[in-house]
């Protein structure tokens, strides 16, 4: 069987194919390792001007991990390996930032007398003032949300089990939990 220019293997041209223009250069699909060499200084600064200059390294290689491992790369579906790279490169930092922001979020302790050891009167009134403004913050919330958070904060549900009993797809009471998460945050601050 005959190869291409890149060295892949093609079909032989029938009487009818029309043939390819003698001048023409087909640019040799990068490697992984070239494409790194290429690539990686660019992601580093990439990175590191979104502040995650410690982490840049990390991020990166995260980064061509997820390339390589993805179907559309597996496939050989990706016409241009560094757009495809730089997409997934936001991703990661996407992914990051959601994932912070749901660690951000402590299970709450909505007993003042535990949040405190019961001795400092202005950690004891805090406490309460917390208190006071998560329950409201979660009265304002719409029922089936606030319902949703509470099975699974208080009483330990699970998002599978929600989706059964709430009728929705995981991905809906995904979106529900970010949504009073989102809602506590502004309230949290509110003073």
């Amino acid at each position: 069987m005959a190869l291409d220019d890149c060295g892949s293997p093609r079909e032989p041209l029938s009487e009818g194919d029309p043939l390819p223009p003698e001048d023409r250069v087909v640019a040799p699909r990068p490697t992984v390792e070239r494409l790194y060499r290429s690539q990686a200084p660019k992601l580093l600064r990439f990175f590191a001007r979104r502040g995650h200059r410690d982490e840049a390294e990390d991020l990166t290689n995260d980064s061509f991990v997820r390339l390589m491992t993805a179907p559309a790369v597996r496939d050989d579906r990706v016409g241009n390996a560094e757009s495809y790279l730089q997409e997934v490169a936001k991703n990661v930092l996407r992914n990051r930032a959601r994932a912070a922001f749901h660690r951000s979020i402590v299970d709450l302790d909505l007993d003042p007398e535990t949040v405190t050891d019961g001795n400092d009167p202005t950690a004891l009134m805090e406490a309460r003032d917390m208190l006071t403004r998560t329950e409201a913050a979660l009265a304002r919330l719409p029922a089936k949300t606030r319902s949703i958070f509470m099975a699974h904060r208080l009483e330990g549900a699970t998002y599978a089990d929600l989706a059964k009993t709430h009728g929705l797809s995981v991905k809906g009471i995904d979106w529900h939990m970010t949504k009073a998460i989102a809602h506590l945050h502004r309230f949290a601050g509110k003073r």
